[in-house]
């Protein structure tokens, strides 16, 4: 049997995107060159702000009790969203998972689900990326990036789910950038 122009079947259609977020992304997307820039460049020096010095971070084991201490954002972002689930389920009388009411707290979950599945990333590709940085480097890029995922992760909350493209670009990009260097620098030392 085949379609014709007849065919009084509903179609799914894409839901227009609302008005004002591809500005905000444009918005992203220029404040987040310009933070890379920055650091390309070394005119963006935040390690003043840290009791920490690049000549503490000249062996591996300094580097990554760095890391781990500047992942205290996102790790606190993570609780948050576990519990706004939770308080979600009671609120909705979706306390228990498999009666059917998950639908009730859909958006909070996609929420914590997003939130888990970017601090993963960020969390390994900082890991990794500390062992090819020189300490000065570490010292600006690892705050950066847990301040930009930290700012990210709030603005995708607020603007979940019709505004969440610039929350999600603060906080996926600079992820998406260190693995894409980690894995530039991986291949390298293969050849």
């Amino acid at each position: 049997m085949s379609t014709n122009d007849n065919d009084k079947s509903p179609k799914k259609q894409r839901e227009p995107k609302p008005k004002g977020a591809g500005a905000l992304m444009a918005v992203g997307m220029a404040f987040l060159a310009i933070v890379a820039f920055g650091l390309y460049s070394g005119r963006l020096n935040i390690n003043q702000f840290q009791g920490t010095r690049a000549d503490t971070l000249k062996q591996i084991a300094p580097r990554l009790q760095f890391v781990l201490r500047n992942l205290t954002p996102g790790l606190l972002f993570l609780l948050f969203s576990i519990i706004y689930v939770g308080i979600q389920r009671g609120a909705k009388g979706a306390e228990n998972p498999a009666a059917g009411r998950d639908h009730l707290i859909q958006l909070p979950k996609n929420i914590l689900q997003n939130t888990i599945e970017q601090l993963l990333l960020s969390v390994f590709a900082q890991l990794i990326l500390v062992t090819y940085l020189n300490p000065g480097q570490v010292l600006n890029v690892i705050p950066v990036m847990n301040g930009l995922f930290f700012v990210g992760r709030v603005l995708f909350f607020i603007g979940y789910p019709n505004y969440r493209g610039l929350g999600f670009q603060l906080s996926a990009f600079p992820s998406m950038a260190a693995i894409g260097y980690v894995g530039y620098r991986y291949v390298l030392n293969l050849v």
